[in-house]
């Protein structure tokens, strides 16, 4: 009945083991005795011996024979022992006949309920006469003294690997050699090869704390951490080390201490044979691997290797600086930090200084980059091009040329970089943070280098001079670009057209221009430039800045080489730019080139003019067979058969074939209207528009005019349209138009489920819900939605009832702009 009502009324004085049998407990004394009962039972076929009869006779049963005499009636399960069959048949009948009175866990097993018990009453009996540790369960000592004698017992086939434990051994065969991720985390991309490693995990996501203390409000997600607070109410720490005298309350704390002294590093990396004295630093070492960061910012998406990496990061989000500096009003996120700012600021060491300049810094790592300036070396070597980089942070961003990937992006302005620091200055210039600041004049910059640059003005160091010629330069990398002016090397070259400069930024600037990237956006006008300079000179139209100023008269520029171009005209009377032809001067060197080719024979553009004279069409389309004088108008052409529109709108994402058509069309978002009317105030956003003008107001012309009702336009599109009305001609044929018949309509109004079988139509529809009206009156501002609307009212103004003037698109359509 013991069995049943978890009764142990015999106990052992040395440990407090209990057990429901006197025999069990005599056994169990018999581990702290050391005696050893004979074993005058032996084997005759191996080693084996044993203290009874019984153990013998189910050794031959299991070991040397295949005789199973105890067979399941159930199933096909046969064994040598009548006690596993007892066990066995519970699994049929899921019978659980012990009970634990503490918690109700039930179970099959006598044995299983005896480990159970030992969770309550915390009875620890298997001890290690090596470091006094002890455990629940003899199979957990047998893997413990592994750590003790080396063994790993358990070998991949597969592999040289090793480990102490099966089940380590089994989850490397799952994760290294089936690529296995047998616990995903659902919430991020973290996954484990353990089930608890997982529940875990999972806690960072849920927030459950299951581990409480019942003294304080504490709670903890893992039970390691929470048994390390625990001992801050005890205060028992059993573990002292003979050495120091360091105490500990675990056993595993102290076991890693002791490695300090003896030198003792038993774990170690397979993969590059790193060894170190702590499990948890080998399980961070092993990430740099794999490549494994499960700790996640959810803020910004930043991933990390360590906790406690990621507890730095979230100070940049809450801005928290823990780390008070005592001597001064600093204060940092880092403890590190503050131990530099100490050593620096207050101590004055210069820990790290480098013997061929005067660069100094508190940081190895940092010191150590600098010294290749010195020697030259380049330890990061691409594997896909010759590139190679002195610092790993030059090696990643290069490395992206070849990714492509660029997962840093500014949520304000779309600004997209491959490094994490590039996101944190860029995002600078919305906040306009300046965090570095100079404690000699004040002078505050968002970036650490300018502050650094800055710095050397008041010191006048200029630790980077050239051999040659003597030029010295604050920084390593401007002393590089000018020895290239002296062996005239080019290294960036350009892959699109064969473009080599000696300059890394001047690279970057020419490959915008075949990227289209304009990453730098004026705040006023949506303008966007490829270079930061564009953007201030741009700024200057909105601000009216003119800072550079003539000495001579009241001139002032946006920009300097307008006022150099004044002084060298207006004061000096120079025309540096002259043709070597005919003598013509002038003060713009694009100006002289246009001049030069009225004097060049062989020029592009004189052989296009002279086909103007032979009608000579050498350019083929061979779609249509329309020919032209010209490779461009070819070029142009063809993209009406290919539907090819490669010039894009920012603003709206409209479309064109032509650069000038794009050109035109901006001019509706900013309503320029550069075309301007000498004889009135009219003003239109295209020259054509301008001469159409001219022709029908002051001239009086009427150029296109129909013989069959005296209706007239100035456009030829729109007057061969008209013409069709009278001969009934229909070119144009739609597909489309059979939705009539099918009643198929596959536009629909995401609005009001409004249907519809043409795109046009739902264009007109949607302005009901918008209140968008694009048809504007240019005499009195009448606004219509449809454009029909707006002819019908513009014949109100005028006395012919069949035409009004104004702006055209490339399509004949009237526009009007407000």
């Amino acid at each position: 009945m013991r069995k049943h009502t978890g009764e142990k009324p015999y106990m052992c004085g040395e440990c407090g083991y209990r057990t429901v049998a006197k025999s069990h407990l005599t056994r169990h004394m018999k581990r702290h005795t050391r005696e050893i009962p004979e074993k005058a039972h032996k084997c005759d076929q191996c080693s084996f011996s044993a203290a009874q009869k019984r153990l013998l006779r189910r050794h031959v049963l299991r070991k040397h024979k295949d005789v199973k005499p105890y067979a399941c009636k159930l199933c096909e399960f046969k064994t040598a022992d009548k006690e596993t069959l007892s066990e066995h048949k519970r699994t049929h009948t899921e019978e659980k006949a012990y009970l634990c009175g503490e918690c109700g866990y039930r179970t099959a097993h006598s044995s299983s309920f005896t480990r159970h018990k030992r969770k309550h009453t915390g009875e620890k009996p298997f001890l290690c006469d090596e470091c006094g540790y002890r455990t629940r369960e003899s199979s957990a000592l047998s893997i413990h003294k592994r750590t003790h004698t080396g063994e790993k017992p358990y070998k991949c086939d597969q592999c040289d690997f090793a480990a102490t434990q099966a089940s380590h051994l089994i989850k490397h065969v799952r994760v290294k050699h089936n690529g296995e991720k047998p616990f995903v985390c659902n919430e991020c991309d973290y996954w484990t090869a353990d089930k608890a490693t997982l529940t875990n995990h999972m806690r960072t996501h849920t927030g459950e704390r299951p581990y409480k203390c019942d003294q304080c409000d504490y709670s903890a997600s893992g039970k390691g951490q929470f048994n390390k607070h625990m001992t801050k109410h005890t205060g028992v720490m059993p573990f002292v080390c003979d050495e120091c005298g360091y105490r500990t309350a675990y056993s595993g704390s102290f076991t890693e201490h002791k490695r300090m002294h003896t030198g003792e590093k038993p774990y170690l990396c397979e993969e590059c044979g790193y060894r170190t004295a702590h499990k948890s630093t080998l399980t961070r070492h092993k990430r740099k691997h794999t490549g494994e960061k499960p700790f996640l910012c959810s803020e910004c998406g930043y991933r990390a290797r360590e906790s406690s990496s990621l507890s730095s990061h979230m100070r940049t989000h809450t801005g928290e600086k823990p780390y008070k500096c005592d001597q001064c009003d600093f204060s940092a996120a880092q403890s590190s930090l503050l131990k530099k700012h100490v050593r620096v600021k207050h101590n004055g060491e210069k820990p790290f200084m480098c013997n061929e300049c005067e660069y100094w810094t508190d940081n190895r790592t940092n010191f150590l980059t600098h010294l290749r300036k010195h020697t030259g070396e380049r330890p990061y070597k691409c594997d896909q091009c010759d590139y190679a980089a002195s610092e790993k942070g030059q090696f990643n961003r290069h490395m992206t040329k070849h990714t492509g990937k660029m997962p840093f992006v500014c949520e304000e302005c779309g600004y997209k970089t491959a490094a994490s620091t590039s996101l944190t200055r860029h995002k600078m210039t919305h906040t306009g943070e300046k965090p570095y600041m100079c404690g000699e004049c004040g002078f505050r910059t968002a970036h650490k280098c300018a502050l650094t640059r800055h710095k050397r003005k008041h010191t006048a160091v200029k630790p980077f001079v050239c051999e040659v010629c003597g030029y010295g330069t604050d920084f390593s990398y401007e002393l590089t670009q000018h020895k290239r002016t002296h062996t005239g090397e080019k290294p960036y070259l350009c892959g699109d057209c064969g473009y080599r400069t000696a300059h890394r930024s001047s690279f970057t600037r020419h490959q915008r221009k075949h990227t289209g990237e304009k990453p730098y956006l004026c705040d006023e006008c949506g303008y966007r430039a490829r270079e930061s300079s564009y953007l201030s000179i741009h700024k200057r139209t909105h601000t009216g800045e003119k800072p550079y100023k003539c000495d001579q008269c009241d001139y002032s520029a946006a920009q300097l080489p307008c006022l150099k171009n004044h002084v060298r005209v207006k004061h000096y009377g120079e025309k540096p730019f002259v043709c070597n032809e005919c003598g013509y001067g002038t003060t713009n060197k694009t100006t002289l080139s246009n001049h030069m080719r009225k004097h060049t024979v062989f020029s592009a553009a004189l052989t296009q003019h002279k086909r103007t004279h032979t009608g000579e069409k050498p350019y083929l389309c061979e779609e249509c067979g329309f020919r032209t004088a010209s490779q461009a108008s070819l070029t142009k052409h063809k993209r009406k058969h290919t539907g090819e529109k490669p010039y894009l709108c920012n603003e709206c994402g409209y479309r064109a074939r032509e650069s000038s058509s794009l050109s035109s069309h901006m001019r509706t978002h900013t309503g320029e209207k550069p075309y301007k009317c000498d004889q009135c105030d009219f003003s239109a956003a295209q020259s054509t528009s301008l001469k159409t003008h001219v022709r029908v107001k002051h001239k009086g012309e009427k150029p296109f005019e129909c013989n069959e009702c005296g209706y007239w336009t100035d456009n030829r599109t729109t007057f061969l349209n008209h013409m069709r009305k009278h001969t009934g001609e229909r070119p144009y044929k739609c597909n489309q138009h059979m939705r009539t018949h099918t009643g198929k309509k596959p536009y629909m109004c995401g609005e009001c489920g409004f249907r519809t079988a043409h795109s046009a139509t739902l264009s007109r529809h949607q302005r009901t819900h918008t209140g968008d009206r694009p048809y504007v009156c240019g005499e009195c501002g009448y606004r219509a939605a449809e454009k029909y609307h707006l002819s019908r009212h513009q014949r109100t103004h005028t006395d012919n009832k069949t035409y009004m003037y104004g702006e055209y698109d490339r399509m004949g359509n009237i526009f009007v702009s407000p």
